[in-house]
């Protein structure tokens, strides 16, 4: 099932990563979108990403979703760097980006 992203909202996305892998001993995670030759990357090291038991949650901003192309087909993975040096990558799954009838940020 594809995730669904609207343009210019604050999603948060939650990937769940199998039991049979410890996220505990990973010193770097990346969740990666990719729209064309373009990417919205979010990282753990840098605090972007929060680990919840074998959850990862990403948050993005209005500005990320602003970024992300309403009729361009994007695909999202995540990267995982363990202690011990072995890299992990999931399969890419699809991303459906929906539009909003006017552009821009919201601010308060």
């Amino acid at each position: 099932m594809a995730i669904i992203i609207r343009r210019g909202t604050t999603p948060t996305i939650t990937i769940h990563i199998p039991e049979d892998i410890s996220i505990v001993n990973a010193t770097e995670i990346w969740v990666t979108i990719k729209y064309g030759l373009k990417n919205v990357n979010k990282y753990f090291s840098s605090g972007e990403l929060t680990i919840s038991g074998n959850d990862i949650v990403a948050e993005l901003s209005q500005e990320e979703t602003l970024r992300l192309p309403e009729t361009q087909e994007a695909g999202i993975q995540i990267r995982i760097l363990m202690d011990s040096g072995v890299a992990l990558a999931s399969q890419i799954e699809p991303v459906i980006i929906q539009g909003i009838l006017k552009d821009g940020e919201i601010r308060g």
